[in-house]
C-alpha cells in the first residue's frame, strides 16, 4: 500500500486517486466519460492496463484532471481540457 505522499504510478492508481478526490465511484466516472461501466473496473482489477488514446480526453474531463496526469507525464493533477 502506498502512502499519501507517493505519487500514483499506474493508470489505475491515478484514476483511483481522482475517484477518491472527487468522492465518486468507477461507474459514475465511466458514465460521465461516456465509457463502458466495466472499463474502469477492468483497469482497477488489472484486466486492462492501458487506455485507448481517444478515451483519455473524456476521462480527464470526468475526473477533473489533465490528460498528462492520466498518462503519467506529470505528477500534478492539472486542469481538465476545455
Amino acid at each position: 500500500m502506498k502512502d499519501e505522499t507517493t505519487p500514483p504510478t499506474t493508470l489505475a492508481e491515478r484514476i483511483q486517486a481522482r475517484l477518491d478526490a472527487l468522492d465518486i465511484n468507477r461507474v459514475e466516472a465511466a458514465r460521465r466519460a461516456g465509457l463502458q461501466k466495466t472499463f474502469l473496473h477492468d483497469l482497477h482489477h488489472g484486466r486492462k492496463t492501458v487506455c485507448h488514446e481517444k478515451a483519455y480526453l473524456p476521462l480527464s474531463i470526468a475526473l477533473e484532471c489533465s490528460v498528462e496526469f492520466l498518462k503519467g507525464l506529470q505528477i500534478e493533477v492539472g486542469d481538465p481540457p476545455n
